[in-house]
Order: C-alpha cells, then sequence, then structure tokens
C-alpha cells in the first residue's frame, strides 16, 4: 500500500534534480515557454511546491513540477527586469517531499494535478505584464497553464481602471460586474459606476441597465441607418462591448436626431410621384395608429396572358426548387410585376406614402394611402380648374407638419390640466387594459424592473405583482373606458397601486429611496425560503460553515454523522436546506425557539442593509 505521509520542505535550488520518474525531462520543454514561466514566477512567485522524490542520499527528485524547477533556474540565470518582482530564496524552494517510492511515482503520474489558481484581479495583471513584455496570448496561456482563449478574455479587462480592479482584488465586486464596467464610455463613469455598485450591492444586470441609459447599440436598426461614420462626425462616442461583440453608442438623443433627418429626407428623396411621403420614426413597421386617418388604396392587379401565366408558373415552380437560374428570375420578377398591376394616375397624384426603416435598418416603404376626407383629383382633361392638380400635388413640408402635430397636441394637454379624476382614470384604464403604445392615451411607459429570480425555487410571488397575459381583452373604445370608471374610485386607485408599486426602482441611489423602504419594514423571509438550488449552493462553501456554526450550536450538531465540517458542498447545502425547510428536523435538533427565530429570520448578506 502506498504511504501518504508527505511533508513541506525547503532546498537550495542547486540541490535540487529531476527524477528519472518525471514523465518530462529538461530537453522536452519549450525554451519560449520556460522564458514565459520564468517571467509569471517573478511576478505573481512560485505558487505551487515541486513535489519531490527524497531518496536516502537526501538530494530531492522533483518528480512533479519540472518547468517549474526550469523556470526557476532560468530566473536565477538571467535575473528578471520586472518592477516589484517576486525573487525567491533560492537556499529555500519550497517542495512537497516524500519518501516513499510508490507515492513519488502516482505524483509523477498526476503531472496535470490541480494548481493553485490566481485570483482574477491577480490573474488580468499578471497577463497585462507579460503582455506589455511582449508576450502573446499562447504563449502567455503556457506560462500559466491555461487555454488561450481564456488569457485573451482577461487581458480585455487589463484596460479597466485601478479602483475596479482594486475592487475585484478585494472581493468588492464579481468578475461579471467586472466585465459589465467596461462599457463605461471613460474612466470616470466607470468609477462612478462601480462606486454606486459596491455600495448598492449590484450585479452585472443592473450595472449594466445603469450603462445603457441613453446609450444604444450598433445593432440598433437606427444606428444602422445613420452609420456609425455619421455619427461619429457628428459629435457622437462609441466604445466596444468586450463580451458582446457590439458598440455601445453614448448619445442617444444624438443618434435620434440625424435619424429623423436622414429619414425625412430619404422619404422625399423616394417620394416620386406621389403626392406625399410621411416619415415614420417609432417602430420598424406601419402601425393601425400612423394610418387610423387614411384609407388604403390597392394596385389595379395586372393580367397575363395564358401564355404568360403558363410561364409564370413553371418558374415559380422552378424557384420553389431552388433550380431557377439568373435569367429566369430576372424573368419571374418582370411577370410579378406585371401580375401585382400599378395605382392609377389619378392615385399617385391624390394618395401617399410611409417611409420606414426595419429592424435591420433597411428603408422600406408601405402604400398607398389616402387621407380619408380628401376626394380624387378631377382629370385635368375634363376639369375647368387647371390649378387643382398643382396646388394638391404640393406637398406640405414635413418639419411644418411636425409643428402642427406638436402644436394640436400642446392645445389637447392644455385642456387637459386640472382634470385629476379623468387623467388618473385615463392612467389606470390603459394600465389595467395593457394597451400598445399607439393605442395608450398617455405617452407614460411603465417599465417594472425584473423581480423573478433565475433561480425561483422557494419564491411566492403575489399575485397583483404578476403581469395580465390574457389575450380576450376588449379593443379600447370610449365605451370600455366608461366602464371602468363606472367600476369607481377604490377599483381604479387599486389598479394604480398594483402598477406603481410594481414599478419600484432597484436603480435609484438617492438617500430619499434609501430612507423611504427603511420605513417599510421589509421582510424577505415572506415571500422566500433559501433552499440548496436558490441559495446554499451558490454561496462560499466557507459562508456555508460560518452558517451552519452560527445557527446550530455546536453540542445540538454533534449528532450529524459525517460532521457538517467534514461534508462536501453539496451534501453542506442539502444539509441546510433541511435545517430551513423541515420542521422535524429542527426537532430532532433540538433547537430552542430562539434558535428557530433566528434561522427563519436568516437573509444572505446581499439582502442586508440598503435595498
Amino acid at each position: 500500500m502506498t504511504d501518504q505521509t508527505h511533508t513541506i520542505a525547503y532546498h537550495p535550488l542547486d540541490a535540487i534534480t529531476v527524477s528519472t520518474m518525471n514523465p518530462r525531462q529538461q530537453d522536452d520543454h519549450d525554451p519560449d515557454q520556460i522564458d514565459a514561466l520564468a517571467m509569471s514566477i517573478a511576478m505573481v512567485g512560485l505558487m505551487q511546491p515541486l513535489a519531490c522524490y527524497l531518496p536516502d542520499t537526501g538530494a530531492p527528485e522533483v518528480v512533479e513540477g519540472g518547468r517549474r524547477l526550469a523556470a526557476l533556474r532560468l530566473l536565477r540565470s538571467k535575473g528578471s527586469d520586472i518592477a516589484d518582482a517576486m525573487e525567491p530564496d533560492w537556499d529555500a524552494i519550497p517542495c512537497t517531499v516524500t519518501r516513499d517510492q510508490d507515492q513519488a511515482q502516482a505524483w509523477a503520474g498526476a503531472a496535470a494535478a490541480s494548481h493553485v489558481p490566481l485570483a482574477p484581479a491577480q490573474e488580468i495583471r499578471a497577463y497585462a505584464a507579460m503582455r506589455e513584455l511582449g508576450k502573446e496570448p499562447e504563449q502567455i496561456a503556457s506560462a500559466f497553464g491555461v487555454d488561450p482563449l481564456r488569457v485573451k478574455r482577461r487581458l480585455k479587462l487589463a484596460d479597466l481602471a485601478e479602483p475596479t480592479l482594486d475592487a475585484l482584488a478585494t472581493g468588492h465586486i464579481t468578475l461579471d460586474v467586472a466585465r459589465a464596467l467596461t462599457i463605461a464610455p471613460n474612466g470616470a463613469r466607470e468609477v462612478d459606476v462601480l462606486n454606486i455598485a459596491i455600495e448598492k450591492r449590484w450585479g452585472a444586470h443592473s450595472v449594466r441597465q445603469e450603462l445603457e441609459k441613453n446609450v444604444v447599440t450598433g445593432t440598433d436598426r437606427r444606428a444602422i441607418f445613420v452609420g456609425l461614420a455619421a455619427y461619429e462626425a457628428a459629435g457622437g462616442t462609441h466604445t466596444p462591448d468586450l463580451f458582446g461583440d457590439k458598440q455601445i453608442l453614448h448619445d442617444a438623443d444624438l443618434l435620434d436626431r440625424l435619424f429623423k433627418n436622414k429619414l425625412i429626407a430619404h422619404a422625399e428623396t423616394i417620394r416620386g410621384d406621389w403626392m406625399w411621403s410621411q416619415a415614420v420614426f417609432d417602430h420598424p413597421w406601419v402601425s393601425a395608429g400612423d394610418t387610423a386617418e387614411y384609407d388604403h388604396v390597392h394596385r389595379t392587379p395586372g393580367d397575363l396572358s395564358d401564355a404568360d401565366q403558363d410561364e409564370y408558373v413553371r418558374l415559380s415552380e422552378l424557384a420553389n426548387g431552388d433550380v431557377l437560374d439568373e435569367p429566369g428570375q430576372a424573368t419571374l420578377a418582370d411577370l410579378q410585376t406585371r401580375l401585382d398591376g400599378d395605382w392609377t394616375a389619378d392615385e399617385y397624384a391624390t394618395c401617399g406614402i410611409f417611409v420606414f426603416v426595419d429592424r435591420d435598418g433597411q428603408v422600406r416603404w408601405d402604400g398607398a394611402w389616402r387621407t380619408r376626407a380628401r376626394t380624387p383629383t378631377a382629370d385635368p382633361a375634363t376639369s375647368h380648374d387647371d390649378t387643382a392638380h398643382k396646388v394638391e400635388a404640393k406637398a406640405t413640408p414635413q418639419n411644418a407638419v411636425e409643428d402642427f402635430r406638436r402644436i394640436e397636441l400642446a392645445a389637447a394637454q392644455t385642456a387637459l390640466l386640472g382634470k385629476h379624476d379623468l387623467l388618473l382614470s385615463l392612467l389606470a384604464y390603459q394600465i389595467e387594459t395593457g394597451l400598445r403604445n399607439w393605442q395608450a392615451p398617455l405617452n407614460v411607459s411603465l417599465s417594472p424592473p425584473i423581480i423573478e429570480p433565475e433561480k425561483d425555487t422557494g419564491l411566492t410571488l403575489d399575485g397583483r405583482l404578476m403581469p395580465d397575459t390574457t389575450d380576450d381583452r376588449n379593443a379600447p373604445s370610449v365605451e370600455d373606458f366608461n366602464a371602468f370608471v363606472a367600476k369607481g374610485p377604490k377599483h381604479r386607485n387599486a389598479t394604480l397601486t398594483n402598477a406603481l408599486a410594481r414599478c419600484l426602482s432597484s436603480q435609484t441611489t438617492s438617500q430619499f429611496q434609501k430612507d423611504l423602504i427603511a420605513t417599510l419594514n421589509i421582510d424577505v423571509r415572506k415571500i422566500w425560503t433559501p433552499d440548496a438550488a436558490n441559495c446554499f449552493k451558490r454561496l462560499p462553501i466557507e459562508t456555508l460553515d460560518q452558517m451552519w456554526g452560527a445557527l446550530v450550536p455546536t453540542d445540538k450538531a454533534e449528532m450529524l454523522d459525517p460532521p457538517f465540517s467534514s461534508m462536501n458542498k453539496g451534501k453542506k447545502a442539502a444539509e441546510l436546506e433541511k435545517l430551513f425547510g423541515n420542521a422535524g428536523y429542527r426537532e430532532t435538533l433540538g433547537l430552542s425557539r430562539a434558535e428557530n427565530a433566528a434561522i427563519d429570520a436568516w437573509v444572505p448578506a446581499e439582502m442586508q442593509g440598503d435595498a
């Protein structure tokens, strides 16, 4: 049987040799890799002792760690150019030694045994220092025994501000939060949000939400349509999202102005023979709200001869089978155009089109549309008023149309001033009925923050906080609104209370909100019971040990076999789940009323203090 006895001993570097049991001898090492490993030792020290067999002669022989031994020898011979280098004590190299040859042989066969990992901040700084010395990611990866992709991802974080890396090193933020901070437009904004994140105990999602206020991504249809070059030329700034393969544009207002101006100009350009063209800004389609005052005018269908109709059918079948050649595709397109037909000259003269940008940033138009109150222009050949067509054909400029609509809206808003009950009822009505933006009378957008966790076991949400997902709602109408008002102020106020409570923000940093929430006497455990899946398996094992020690007195935990301290993380999480969710188990442990109350009141540190 193999003797498992081994100790840590310190030996001079010159006394250490490579054992014949070591599967990798000195000649097997890549010189570039050894050079990179020497630099990593200079920067962060020797993270793992050499595994050595100690024969009767007393001279240690390395059975695992030959590359580190070669790097130590190289580092001593040439020194290091790295500032604050951690040069080892050459007379006291740490070695894990055994006198048992079978044990040594087992170590030699386990050359891929786990190494002591660097903390993320240490890893980032170490990789960055080696990059500054001209090392490629592949060389750095070889020196640290990690995947090159891991090195490349860590190097993306190397340009974060020092306070961010310090916060990562001290555990005030997670690696995911650090990744989210890379989209900050500058170092000052990064540090501002860092401080808020630490104070509010934000996760990566909250950090991204804060940094993406008033910003859009390069995949936004407006950004594609305007183009990054035009956005930059107008003074806009953007930065890459290093972990999302996209650009973050930091001035949404500027982009919106550029988008609207370009689309207005584009709408006028493609207007052609139409009487008017109108740009649609708010959505990547033409909505029912846009066309509410218009009648849809369809093309006059075309007609194909029998021969052309037969050809159309033949070519369509080939196209459906993906075997139609380019000349055939051109012929089919021509036949389709003839079959679709066209509008009449009179319809061109009295109708218009809506121009919009689709989700892919491409300009589209939809038509034809005629204002409902408008009548077709008389045929110039029979009309005695030869000025009518000229007057009707000249469209009002788009910017003037926008101004007229704004003035009309201002007049309507003025009429509502002082009508408190009507406005409250309108707001509650559109919340309860779930009106779309284009249907809603009030331009109020409620964006409830996410409260459903990824792990939702143990959570019981009040039904009033859950959205109504039914699809059988009535279409909005004055009659339906009057029926809502008839339910009385109590129903209206309940609707508003539920909706506004659901919109309590998790993002504000104001002292006012902190003080306000403090008055609510929040009890998380009323709606949530921690269990293995939603909590315990996600906490560090040290935290689980601390929890058990704080919640279960030592004398009452003696019944456990094996003891809690010797369990692996999964078993500790399961044991805590029983403690929190099984009253019979607590009774078996003989817990007092006060000890039970402490368990029933426990919440993670992240749920304590400020909300």
